[in-house]
């Protein structure tokens, strides 16, 4: 049998994406074999398989033999529906060469695909591909030091279609065309292959597995060969190697697919019955034993690698019967490994000699059971690495474990096995019958994984304290002991230091072992109420929905159990990449593992794990362009702690600095790992560079890396943790009305408990436009007492919703309308502005204890029909209730924390402003800040009531907006602003007489369309003069219509319109009494090189016209020059 429980969170995945030059394991890492028991109801009589075993058969497969000695199992799966997967095994790799072989098993493998007598050179993969294969993930082939195995997966299997594959396969077994011709072209693929192959991880590899298997025929037996036996390959010594090795009785063919199992059974027959081969074939080789009498260390210098540490304990590989209590004690073995590898996680997160170890056993091609450490140390002094790992395994070894250590590490693995039993129904075919021919290949069984979970359980009385330590001494001290250290540097003395190293004399460490606390989800900081749902909508595939929440957070929902016992949570926010500067680099590299290490409130990653701890739980994160990401797989009985899990990370993150010291570390290293060869040094810069050189695709510089500080990483990823809009994505085996019940209870209802509290609401997002929609389709005049009766209907659907959600809650609230109230405005439809509020029923509700839900958007017009508001209604209607009502302030609740001095996505050092005034937020709203409405903010200047501009997504203070007389300090600029919604006219030559002015603007204004900026040149003649103004982008071809239909009135000579063009002004109330401001601003573009179009001023702002390819750099520009930005 083979297991594989899920690692623990102590898995460091940054550094195994970042450290791409470091030391591999010397095997690759086994995958479980737990095939899916379909619920056949009797198992057979102990078939090929399960000899000298008594473990469960699993009933799913159904086993065979051939007359000619092939193996066969064969089951049904479904997953994915109509594919039906192949494995076929030959029990021949590198280790059945004779010396003069090398790189023949290989080299068989390329000879068999490409033909036999059943298809004509190079004909096969063309079939394959007929029948929908697609080589390289469907159809491929791998050799191994001890066998061979062919890999078909063919999509939308039938009977026809398997018959044909099988027969092709049977060919290429029997009787490939191996002709000079076929191995002459073959070698130059084979030996392209080593030629490209040959790097420094090859290079590690090789160097490797010589010193650790010296002695073996391991050592020396690489599949891919050498290029002097390759040379020597002829069509007859190939022709030898395959009589000897490709015979029936070494083969093993595995089918797990849809179709059904007696047929496949049957086909297999058909095709490979006749297989034979006459004489006797060769028998297995010894593949010797560790010898320990070879130098037990041994240096390896690779120029451009971090410096790396392996150590192994090998004892000889012995064929064995699979039973249960044999696997039994392999699973103790893997547990009291287990228990090393997390203390050794514990002591690498603390900052201390070495960045990263883990340990593992492996059986290696049948030639050693082993135990292989590694470690990756923080710096070059791997010698102190060294020192405390072997201190952190010596305690280990000195005594036995606690009982808590022992119950944590079991939990871990019968949930991942318990994960698995889940699942089954899910399993891929493919990895079903992988799994079978991986079993055969190291001579074990496989079981279903019911039984795996059983056999493990049965197990745990003898998991005791005393067994894990014999486990442990005896994984860390048995068998022939060998260390190699591979660095990029060449040092004199390197050997002798080593081997003295490892022979010093180390004490047990005394802090290496976990403390006992329990931690519970109660350890979690707080959250809020719980949120409200205001809507839930059908979308997209039955059973999908989305949700909205009082707050704007969105989920979309899709609960269904295709697979049982899985829960996909996805949880978006914020802008993602584009929430950065495209020039200005920010520590976004470190977010992946730091962000997640840094913590929860109080609970650091270890207490985290805890946390976790026999639960399908955890946490990874990611950045896409256009959202932050937060991803987990959980299952039903799990997902609502996932929930909670994430929604306190974004209202409560920890910032613990450690994870950013190991961050660092494991950065420069790979860092300087990526910049001593041309080929890593490409790898390292490519994506960059396919960026058109932008910082947010850009390996961050060593010095980037060495100058990071925990403030500066906070700075950078709090706002971002805090900022909206959210989008919670659940997808999986859950209750529909749960899943909403448990989002809801994550997400904070933004109400100040203990006041009294009235809500204005919008319609829900996408809603006015499809109302607008439906009133167009009508043939509805666009501003009409009709049109504003439909428009008015989403914030009323959303006010009644909130009510009702509110009331579910037990709080006491009801819904009003603007006429209700009623909310009096004059009478144009579309636009109405508010003349009065009659608040004597809303003080009355409030009074006896209600929240108010009140539509926004809309009033009652004097003919008492409905009115709405216009673009913005909604912040103006909270506005004015808030003034009508005295409120102490009115909280604009948005996607973004606060008013910032310029866009914190363009400019890093943006810094949010603790107030603003009045003045200053109409410029910045009406100069392109979406953050609020212009006409709210007149009003609420006008009345004088205080707004909070916050985000509906966090518990930050936000911006308050009031009047210039609170703001003690007043800064002379404010904040920079821009708008992209802007376009140019000029009008060359037209006539220098008065009234030319009032025919080229009046007919503008008849089309209602605005003009903002207007310069014009100083006649040089008298005669003519240049006109510029500006319009709205999207008024463009509508003014050039309206100025060219008057062009012979107006005698121009040239009309020329630029739409690539942004407007970017400085704002600040300081303006009044400070000189020199305007004077700055042109300096600081002169600088840059930022030619100036067109300028306009007022009291307390200065605006220029310019280039949009200039926006960032102009932004940045004038940040710095008024001194906004944040240290």
């Amino acid at each position: 049998m083979r297991f594989s429980p899920r690692r623990s969170a102590a898995s460091l995945l940054i550094l195994s994406l970042l450290l791409a030059g470091a030391p591999q394991t010397l095997a690759q890492p086994q995958q479980t074999a737990t095939p899916v028991d379909q619920g056949a109801s009797k198992a057979q009589v102990r078939p090929w398989l399960y000899e000298n075993s008594d473990v469960p058969i699993d009933a799913a497969w159904r086993f065979g033999t051939l007359s000619n000695g092939l193996r066969y199992a064969v089951r049904r799966n479904g997953v994915p529906p109509g594919q039906v997967s192949i494995r076929l095994r030959m029990d021949v790799g590198s280790l059945m060469e004779r010396a003069d072989e090398q790189g023949y098993a290989h080299y068989m493998e390329h000879l068999t695909m490409r033909g036999s007598r059943h298809v004509p050179d190079g004909e096969s993969k063309r079939i394959w591909q007929r029948l929908g294969v697609t080589f390289g993930s469907d159809s491929n082939a791998q050799t191994t030091p001890t066998g061979t195995t062919y890999a078909l997966d063919l999509p939308q299997a039938t009977q026809a279609t398997l018959g044909e594959s099988l027969k092709i396969l049977a060919g290429m077994m029997a009787e490939p065309n191996i002709v000079d011709s076929a191995v002459n072209a073959e070698r130059a693929v084979v030996m392209a292959e080593k030629r490209e192959g040959d790097g420094p991880q090859s290079r590690i590899s090789d160097a490797s597995r010589q010193h650790f298997f010296a002695g073996q025929p391991l050592a020396e037996h690489a599949p891919i060969g050498t290029v002097e036996t390759l040379k020597a390959a002829t069509a007859a010594s190939m022709e030898a190697f395959h009589q000897r090795w490709y015979r029936p009785e070494n083969a093993v063919i595995a089918i797990s697919g849809d179709i059904d199992p007696a047929l496949a059974e049957q086909l297999i027959k058909d095709n490979f019955a006749s297989w034979t081969v006459p004489g006797k074939g060769a028998a297995i080789p010894d593949f010797g034993a560790p010898n320990p009498k070879l130098p037990a260390t041994s240096v390896f210098v690779e120029p451009g690698v971090p410096v790396g540490l392996t150590m192994a304990w090998l004892r000889p590989w012995k064929p064995h019967a699979d039973t249960i209590v044999y696997n039994q004690d392999k699973l103790t073995d893997m547990l009291a490994l287990q228990i090393v590898s997390r203390r050794l996680e514990q002591a690498a997160r603390t900052g201390g000699s070495f960045l990263q170890a883990s340990v593992e056993q492996q059986d290696v091609s049948r030639s050693a059971d082993g135990t292989f450490l590694s470690i990756i140390p923080s710096n070059d002094d791997w010698q102190k690495a060294l020192h405390d790992v072997r201190a952190i395994v010596e305690d280990a070894k000195a005594a036995p474990p606690s009982q808590a250590e022992i119950d944590r590490e079991y939990a871990q693995m019968d949930t991942a096995l318990a994960i698995q039993v889940e699942n089954a129904s899910t399993e891929a075919g493919a990895k079903q019958a992988t799994d079978l021919v991986s079993a055969v290949d190291i001579r074990e069984t496989t079981v279903s994984p019911q039984a795996a979970v059983e056999i493990f359980r049965a197990g745990k009385p003898a998991m005791t304290p005393q067994k894990i330590l014999v486990s442990t001494r005896r994984l860390f001290s048995a068998g022939v002991f060998r260390a190699m250290l591979v660095t990029s540097k060449v040092e004199p003395g390197l050997d002798q230091r080593l081997a003295a190293a490892v022979a010093a004399p180390v004490k047990a460490a005394t802090n290496a072992r976990l403390s006992d606390k329990p931690v519970t989800m109660d350890d979690l900081p707080k959250l809020g109420a719980p949120g409200t749902v205001v809507s839930r909508t059908a979308v997209g595939l039955p059973g999908m929905e989305t949700i909205s929440f009082s707050n704007g957070v969105k989920l979309t929902l899709f609960a269904n159990d295709a697979e049982p016992e899985k829960v996909r949570i996805n949880v978006r926010f914020g802008h993602g990449q584009q929430a950065f500067s495209p020039d200005k680099p920010v520590p976004s590299w470190a977010g992946g593992y730091a962000l997640v290490a840094s913590g929860i409130g109080k609970l650091g990653q270890r207490e985290l794990d805890e946390l976790t701890i026999g639960r399908r739980m955890g946490m990874e994160f990611s950045i896409d362009d256009d959202a932050f990401e937060l991803q987990a797989v959980t299952r039903p009985a799990d997902y609502k702690d996932q929930l909670r899990l994430f929604a306190t990370k974004l209202a409560a993150p920890g910032w613990d600095p450690a994870p950013i010291g190991r961050v660092k570390t494991g950065a420069i290293v790979a860092y300087d790992a990526m910049s001593r060869a041309p080929d890593s040094v490409l790898g390292r810069d490519l994506n960059w560079l396919l960026h058109d050189k932008d910082v947010r695709y850009r390996t961050p510089s060593r010095a980037e890396i060495e100058g990071l500080t925990p403030e500066a990483f906070r700075a950078t990823w709090a706002p971002v943790l805090a900022s909206g809009p959210i989008e919670i994505q659940i997808f999986g085996h859950v209750q529909a009305d749960d899943a909403i019940k448990a989002v809801a209870a994550t997400v904070k209802r933004e109400l100040d408990d203990g006041n009294e509290v009235a809500v204005v609401l919008s319609a829900m997002a996408g809603v006015t436009d499809q109302l607008v929609g439906y009133t167009a389709e009508a043939g509805g005049a666009h501003y009409s007492s009709e049109c504003d009766a439909v428009l008015a209907t989403g914030e009323q659907v959303t006010a009644g919703l909130v009510a009702l959600s509110l009331q579910e809650m037990g709080i006491q609230a009801r819904s009003w309308l603007g006429w209700q109230i009623p909310i009096r405005t004059d009478g144009v439809y579309g636009k109405a502005r508010i003349e009065k509020i009659e608040i004597e029923a809303l003080e009355q509700c409030l009074g006896a204890g209600e929240v108010p839900v009140v539509a926004g958007f809309q009033g009652l017009g004097p003919d008492g029909r409905i009115t709405t508001l216009g673009r913005g209604g909604t912040d103006t209607t909270a506005v004015a209730l808030a003034a009508a009502l005295g409120a102490e302030r009115c909280d604009i609740y948005t996607d973004v924390d606060g008013v910032y001095t310029s866009d914190p996505r363009i400019v890093a050092k943006a810094r949010k402003l603790e107030k603003i005034t009045y003045e200053e937020m109409l410029e910045m709203a009406s100069l392109g800040a979406k953050v609020l409405q212009t006409r709210a903010v007149e009003l609420a200047m006008k009345s004088g009531q205080r707004l909070h501009v916050r985000s509906s997504y966090s518990d930050a203070p936000g911006t308050l907006v009031v009047d210039e007389d609170e703001i003690v300090e007043q800064e002379i600029v404010s904040g920079i602003a821009y708008s992209r919604d802007e376009a140019k006219i000029t009008l060359v030559q037209v006539a220098d007489k008065p009234g030319v002015a009032a025919a080229i603007f009046g007919p503008l204004a008849d089309a209602s369309i605005n003009v903002d900026m207007i310069v014009q040149n100083v006649s040089a003649d008298g005669k003519t003069t240049d006109l510029t103004f500006t319009v709205a982008k999207g008024d463009l071809e509508r003014a050039v219509e309206t100025v060219e239909s008057n062009k012979k009135k107006l005698q121009y000579k040239n009309l020329i319109s630029d739409s690539d063009v942004v407007k970017v002004s400085v704002i600040g109330v300081g303006m009044r009494s400070h000189a020199g401001v305007a004077q700055r601003m042109f300096k600081a573009l002169a600088e840059k090189g930022i030619n100036i179009q067109v300028i306009s001023t007022s009291e307390i702002k200065v605006s220029v016209l310019i280039a949009e390819e200039y926006t960032e750099l102009a932004l940045r520009a004038l940040h710095s020059a008024y001194g906004l930005d944040v240290e």
